[in-house]
């Protein structure tokens, strides 16, 4: 029977634990949950942990250095001693949860996956093949923008496929959203992702990120999504986008730009002012660095498996 993937990492925030419940209790909650709430044929697909080598590890990082949480040893038996939250924030716990939780699925006839590192190529791979091959709806549960980006920009004509989240409640027609957003969809990977990688560290915001890159043309776009794209040109690709974004006329770096604006800012500070250096653009080299990791996530993301080490990551 085919099964409708179900994303793990929403699972496991969409139930409350009890208060002072056991390891065992929490793992049979999320058992009555699936039940509950999901198909018979629902599979249901975590993130992987153990991977030492992925672009995954560094973000699960950067998100655990949000919130302090300490390594736990529990069993089945020990009773929670911490929020959500906090125990969610350390890896290696919840690895150690997954792994019991996946145990209780396979007890109770709930099918189950987990992904090397990143979860979303692997439930997205899913849902797209089963679409393909099934004569029914594949509804996808989850609630990640990564998930709907990739159904949006693969799902092909015959394809019946959804999104439901509950955070707002909403259902995505997968093929509605195809059709409704027109050209937008060819480079809405490589637009998504430059906005997300280069200006979350910067100051001019997604938003006019998003509105640049929906521009014809745009020489960054179509470096991202070649597959053979060499790193001189995906560099030189992503300096000119964010040259565009910081608004530069007349100069053709990142370098000499950064430095016009801070000679342009000091000039209009007073003594007691404090200049903002992350109102600065990025230096070339940052760039692009940035640039290098945007493009091995859009290839990521089309099945196109690079080395991270080779493309700005060191692990």
């Amino acid at each position: 029977m085919a099964q409708d993937p179900l994303y793990g990492g929403y699972l496991l925030r969409s139930v409350a634990w009890l208060p002072d419940a056991t390891y065992s209790r929490v793992c049979e909650c999320y058992v009555s949950y699936v039940r509950n709430n999901f198909s018979l044929d629902t599979v249901v697909v975590f993130d992987g942990y153990e991977s030492k080598n992925s672009t995954k590890v560094a973000e699960q990082l950067r998100r655990a250095s949000k919130a302090v949480s300490r390594d736990l040893i529990f069993d089945g038996e020990t009773k929670t001693v911490t929020t959500q939250t906090s125990f969610f924030a350390n890896r290696a716990n919840k690895s150690r949860l997954i792994e019991m939780v996946r145990k209780q699925f396979e007890q109770n006839g709930i099918s189950s996956k987990q992904a090397e590192a990143d979860a979303d190529s692997l439930i997205t791979s899913t849902g797209l093949i089963l679409a393909k091959s099934e004569q029914r709806p594949v509804v996808i549960i989850g609630n990640d923008t990564d998930l709907l980006i990739i159904l949006v920009t693969q799902i092909t004509p015959e394809m019946s496929l959804y999104m439901c989240g509950n955070n707002p409640p909403i259902i995505y027609d997968i093929q509605a959203i195809h059709h409704a957003i027109g050209h937008v969809k060819t480079h809405l990977i490589a637009r998504h992702h430059q906005c997300r990688h280069n200006v979350g560290y910067f100051w001019p915001g997604k938003k006019k990120a998003f509105l640049l890159a929906q521009m014809d043309n745009l020489e960054l776009l179509d470096v991202s999504e070649n597959c053979g794209s060499s790193k001189e040109d995906i560099a030189r690709a992503g300096e000119q986008f964010l040259l565009k974004l910081y608004g530069a006329r007349t100069v053709t770096t990142l370098d000499k730009h950064r430095y016009t604006r801070y000679n342009y800012l000091i000039s209009r500070s007073s003594l007691s002012s404090t200049l903002k250096l992350e109102s600065l653009p990025p230096t070339s080299a940052a760039a692009a660095q940035h640039s290098l990791r945007t493009y091995l996530t859009v290839q990521q993301w089309k099945e196109n498996q690079l080395n991270p080490t080779e493309w700005g990551w060191r692990f």
